[in-house]
């Protein structure tokens, strides 16, 4: 029959313990390690979308900025010539011509000429 006396032995209980408690130290300070790097890696990441947020935001800015907004304004209230551009526009869109065709013929930007149908609809909407 064996003899199982130094299990029971205080000499193994202690050092099965201090083994025990080395392993759960080890295993702590290896989480606590973990955790710090996921920290690091999570303030930077935070720090790039701030520095990406802030160029973005920088950049509307500039946009912002360089966007007139009297534009349409002033193209409407220029004199004469703008007064005949617009009866043009208008007198060609009533004949049914696409609006590619009125910009080819009044050499002027799409987009003047979209602004100005859209002005005179409103224009001519009941309110």
């Amino acid at each position: 029959m064996m003899d199982f006396g130094w299990v029971v032995s205080p000499i193994t209980q202690y050092s099965v313990m201090g083994l025990a408690i080395t392993g759960f130290i080890s295993l702590w300070a290896r989480v606590q390690f973990e955790l710090h790097a996921v920290r690091i890696d999570l303030e930077k990441s935070r720090n790039l979308a701030n520095a990406g947020l802030n160029a973005l935001t920088a950049d509307f800015e500039v946009l912002r900025g360089a966007q007139k907004d009297d534009a349409p304004v002033a193209w409407l209230n220029q004199p004469s010539r703008t007064l005949t551009m617009r009866m043009q526009i208008l007198r060609m869109h009533r004949r049914g011509e696409s609006i590619e065709t009125i910009t080819g013929a009044l050499q002027i930007a799409r987009n003047e000429v979209e602004l100005t149908l859209k002005l005179m609809h409103l224009n001519e909407c009941p309110k």
